[in-house]
């Protein structure tokens, strides 16, 4: 199974879709499912949700349950690699294969080759090695589908660090369809992070989403906060 696998069954839409809408919506189906799973729901989580039914909305049953089995196995390639530790950007391949990426935008996706290759270069300047016990920190100002960042993780993972314990990431991209794609692939790696719909060059920012790996250990911090003070306010 590769990513040619899951082009062959998100092109089963046929002619009732446009391809490009078809690749742009199965991005945000994935974001957002992932990340509707660990927010409060608020005002944002609801104009996240009506979103998600607005897509949702355009297809049959039988054609939204191509998406889910695209999802599954964009999961199970994800798992493969972690156990191989061998990491790869799958959505940035399937992206840049489906070629409905913008021209407009300039977009051409880095290598994962070349990702790895600046990643150890990374790694080396920063003086970071198996025995580093320092926290580490990431930003990646035009982050694409994620490509340097996994390919980071997988330069730490085959050091032995434990990435999802000792990194922090901000990352963020002027375009929609990179956030979500983004979003999805550090948030199935387990990265602890936020990805920010942002233009680096003015700083604008339409949207930020915490990883679930992020928000569960701010909901955990939130938790031991109150029982805490519960047990303060019981005791006086």
């Amino acid at each position: 199974m590769d990513s040619k696998c899951i082009l062959k069954e998100l092109e089963k839409f046929g002619m009732a879709h446009s391809f490009y809408d078809v690749i742009d919506d199965w991005f945000a189906i994935m974001a957002l499912s992932l990340v509707q799973a660990v927010t409060v729901k608020d005002d944002a989580w609801k104009k996240r949700e009506q979103k998600y039914l607005d897509i949702v909305a355009k297809y049959s049953r039988e054609e939204i349950q191509i998406f889910l089995k695209c999802f599954d196995m964009l999961v199970t390639l994800m798992e493969q690699d972690v156990n191989a530790g061998v990491f790869k950007d799958w959505l940035g391949e399937i992206y840049m294969e489906s070629k409905t990426f913008s021209k407009k935008l300039g977009q051409c996706f880095t290598p994962y080759s070349v990702g790895k290759a600046l990643a150890m270069l990374a790694l080396s300047n920063e003086g970071i090695s198996k025995d580093s016990v320092k926290p580490i920190s990431l930003n990646e100002c035009c982050v694409g589908s994620g490509c340097l960042v996994i390919a980071y993780c997988e330069a730490l993972h085959n050091l032995g660090i434990n990435y999802q314990k000792m990194l922090y990431v901000e990352v963020n991209d002027i375009d929609t369809r990179c956030f979500h794609m983004a979003y999805v692939q550090l948030s199935l790696l387990g990265v602890s992070g936020k990805i920010q719909l942002k233009n680096t060059k003015t700083q604008e920012q339409r949207d930020e989403w915490k990883t679930p790996f992020l928000a569960l250990q701010d909901l955990k911090i939130k938790k031991v906060y109150f029982l805490n003070t519960k047990n303060r306010k019981e005791m006086q």
